[in-house]
């Protein structure tokens, strides 16, 4: 897979084309982006949705959080899935939705040793100034 293949993998061509994006890729001169730093939050990005991915979570729901256009519904979804990825990436075992805790959205267990640490994300969220 290239750099950024889960991100068009979730939202598809199509998709990305009806909002005038072109994802930016590190191995495609054409495509490299003239801002570094859409370069570098594109593979971040697409980490997250690779971890999505691997854990089988990609769902209606999520799809349709993460293709929202209210701004807090996004990043909601976004940073449920940035605390999985720093969790997992620290060497803990998740497990998500985990059963008996109202199953609301985003929700997962940490394994640890000393037991799991259920976990519900929230994001405080504050009206963006312009346009996200």
């Amino acid at each position: 897979m290239n750099n950024i293949d889960n991100i068009t993998r979730l939202y598809g061509e199509q998709y990305l084309s009806t909002l005038g994006l072109r994802l930016s890729r590190m191995d495609d001169s054409e495509g490299v982006a003239t801002d570094e730093g859409a370069v570098i939050r594109q593979l971040e990005f697409d980490k997250y949705i690779q971890l999505a991915y691997r854990h089988s979570i990609v769902d209606d729901d999520l799809q349709k959080r993460l293709k929202n256009n209210q701004w807090d519904v996004f990043f909601q979804a976004r940073n449920e899935l940035i605390a999985a990825y720093v969790m997992e990436s620290m060497g803990h075992p998740l497990t998500f939705n985990p059963k008996g805790q109202g199953n609301t959205k985003g929700e997962f267990s940490i394994h640890t040793e000393a037991g799991d640490i259920f976990t519900e994300v929230k994001s405080p969220i504050r009206k963006p100034v312009n346009r996200v």
